[in-house]
């Protein structure tokens, strides 16, 4: 099922690719384009990003790590330089009716 999601999310996003595959994990990497709305204006950008997605995903959440020093200075940084995408509670909460990988990208990444 997750590796379904994730072909899914790479047709999306071509300028990802599926880097590494474990029997636990998938290691996504490439130029991630970023396209959201926030009080009515539109930004769009392009991040070179590393996503390591679990094989229980939505269980576990996935981990985005920047790929160049875009987010050096970045407050919401997690111990391991993975980004902090908000409380995890409410991360499962904006998930449970559509738990997706582009669910996922679209709700708490952009």
């Amino acid at each position: 099922m997750v590796k379904k999601q994730i072909q899914e999310f790479l047709i999306e996003q071509r300028d990802m690719s599926l880097v590494d595959e474990t029997k636990t994990t998938y290691t996504l990497q490439g130029n991630y384009h970023f396209a959201a709305i926030w009080n009515e204006i539109s930004y769009r950008k392009e991040y070179k990003l590393k996503v390591v997605i679990s094989g229980d995903f939505p269980l576990t959440m996935p981990k985005i790590y920047c790929c160049d020093n875009s987010f050096d200075n970045y407050s919401h940084l997690n111990p391991d330089k993975s980004f902090c995408l908000g409380v995890i509670i409410d991360n499962y909460l904006k998930l449970q009716h559509s738990p997706t990988i582009l669910n996922f990208f679209k709700l708490l990444v952009d």
